[in-house]
């Protein structure tokens, strides 16, 4: 009795190491990411353009299963900048974004370490941006140096984008995403500082951690 006593704990203390490596199935993941953004073309009417910037953000992820998963996520942008040319006249423009998103991920591929997701989700932008230059003064006096700041919103936002989870533990994992994303502002000039970005087309590239708490551990 006591030798088949001894050998069901042996056993137990075995199997346990493996159920403790397990991913868990249901989660709740907070996530932070930072990465680059870059838009194409301009639709402001401001000749010189730098479309790209940084970006970064927070979100959290339910998971029912671990074959998909629903997010809200918030998301500040760089849109990088525009100037005219020296001259009485001259004028640049910084540019920023913040995104609220609410969206999916499906993973068609997915093993206990590894998954392979794409991604779409709606959302809301707000356009800010930073303005410097001169002004033309009267006759023959010099320039007058202006600054300003502006901001506009909400717009529709409409994105997507394909993904890897890696796990780096049981509850840690890194998170990359290439995305592309549409986001409908205006052109208009903005509180009489300088006219906003316009309907803009961007693309990204993303890197972050998620941390997951297991739900069906507390259920």
């Amino acid at each position: 009795m006591n030798r088949v006593l001894a050998l069901g704990i042996a056993c137990c203390s075995l199997a346990s190491p493996a159920l403790a490596d397990e991913p868990p199935e249901t989660t709740l993941a907070p996530e932070v990411r930072a990465g680059i953004k870059g838009r194409f073309g301009s639709s402001s009417g401001i000749d010189g353009a730098e479309l790209a910037g940084l970006s970064y953000g927070l979100g959290a992820w339910l998971s029912p299963t671990r074959l998909y998963s629903l997010g809200l996520a918030w998301e500040r942008g760089g849109l990088g900048s525009e100037h005219t040319g020296p001259s009485d006249n001259s004028l640049r423009v910084e540019r920023s974004s913040d995104t609220l998103w609410l969206g999916g991920r499906a993973y068609p591929l997915r093993s206990d370490h590894l998954g392979l997701f794409v991604a779409l989700r709606l959302g809301a932008t707000w356009q800010h941006l930073d303005a410097s230059g001169t002004r033309a003064g009267d006759g023959f006096g010099p320039g007058a140096v202006f600054s300003c700041s502006a901001s506009d919103g909400p717009g529709f936002a409409l994105g997507g984008g394909v993904g890897l989870t890696l796990d780096i533990d049981r509850q840690l994992a890194f998170v990359t995403e290439v995305e592309g994303s549409a986001h409908r502002l205006t052109s208009e000039v903005l509180d009489g500082c300088a006219p906003g970005a316009g309907s803009v087309t961007a693309v990204g590239a993303h890197l972050g951690f998620a941390y997951r708490f297991d739900l069906g551990a507390a259920l």
